[in-house]
């Protein structure tokens, strides 16, 4: 695997393709807010939850035609596009102005879904194509998804419950009362921690029903794994643990202390707070066995899965920019 340090160069080339004011670069559409009604269907506790491994997950990289995308950290979160080609790492192509909130956008074609920080965070979208950007919400999103033509989100202004934007009636719905952690799309499941249920793994539908409770342990992060989950179990000390599913047993699967575990096409990777917040991967050795294997030696404050590669942001000196481990996913 190579890896690359890229600085985020804001060029002066980059500026020039970047209209001086708000007003020229993006024009600012606001629907009304009679559009947008609000829900809140009743949950129990019934169905067996089946899944699958295709999971749409919240990231802050993203691919937009022969362009990617992110909320550039080093540049006050504003949403800057580069080439796909990461050979000689990432080159600045066009500076947007919308500034976005860091706690990930969603992407559906060219269009960005994201938390507007000019405007106290509410959700917008952003037309990459047109550079419109239209107001959706007053709602505070966290860990946008998008998946199945809505927009899923943690809703910050409505005390962290999961929220369903339906894109073609233009219409809310808040998914639970409980107040969520990380959560990920599985087809009809959602699946999350429940914040108030000692961040314990939950799963709902994507329509609010069949609220039903997976683990006994508190959870810190988790991923889908062939059709059941693997989790870092705050209630153990961090470890990384397997839940079956059909069974709902806990069973520890390796003795690390991990955190913030992430995967993508079965490749497993989490930070190893035993050496220094490493990337690690996690190998599947068979018959419930697992290796690790270093991805980086570097301190890491977070780290984002875009196609085969790893980006990541250095915990000392940041403001280096981004680092890319390349062929890290199989």
């Amino acid at each position: 695997m190579k890896k690359i340090l890229i600085a985020v160069l804001i060029s002066s080339l980059s500026f020039s393709l970047i209209s001086c004011s708000k007003s020229s670069n993006s024009d600012t559409k606001t629907p009304s807010s009679s559009s947008i009604s609000i829900n809140s269907p009743s949950t129990n506790e019934a169905t067996p939850v089946t899944i699958t491994d295709t999971v749409d997950t919240p990231n802050n990289f993203y691919a937009i035609d022969s362009k990617n995308i992110f909320p550039d950290w080093r540049n006050n979160n504003k949403l800057t596009s580069f080439d796909k080609d990461l050979t000689n790492g990432i080159k600045t192509d066009t500076i947007f102005d919308p500034i976005s909130s860091p706690n990930s956008i969603g992407v559906s074609g060219t269009i960005v879904y994201f938390g507007n920080a000019s405007d106290s965070s509410a959700l917008y979208s952003f037309d990459t194509t047109s550079k419109t950007q239209t107001k959706i919400s007053d709602d505070v999103p966290q860990n946008i998804i998008f998946s199945q033509n809505n927009l899923f989100y943690i809703n910050k202004s409505n005390n962290n419950y999961i929220t369903k934007y339906d894109l073609d009636k233009k219409s809310r719905t808040a998914l639970t009362q409980d107040s969520s952690g990380n959560f990920v799309v599985s087809g009809q499941w959602i699946i999350y921690q429940n914040a108030s249920d000692n961040f314990s793994i939950y799963a709902v539908k994507t329509d609010g029903t069949n609220r039903v409770k997976l683990s006994k342990s508190s959870v810190e992060s988790f991923i889908i794994y062939k059709s059941n989950i693997i989790f870092v179990n705050s209630s153990d000390n961090d470890k990384l643990y397997y839940l079956d599913l059909s069974t709902q047993e806990e069973k520890k699967i390796f003795d690390v202390k991990a955190e913030k575990l992430k995967s993508s096409n079965n490749s497993i990777f989490f930070l190893n707070k035993d050496s220094s917040n490493s990337i690690y991967s996690l190998i599947d050795s068979g018959n419930n066995s697992f290796t690790d294997k270093p991805i980086t030696t570097d301190s890491v404050i977070d780290y984002y899965i875009l196609g085969t590669s790893i980006l990541y942001q250095k915990s000392i000196a940041p403001e280096e920019g981004v680092l890319i481990v390349q062929n890290a996913v199989s």
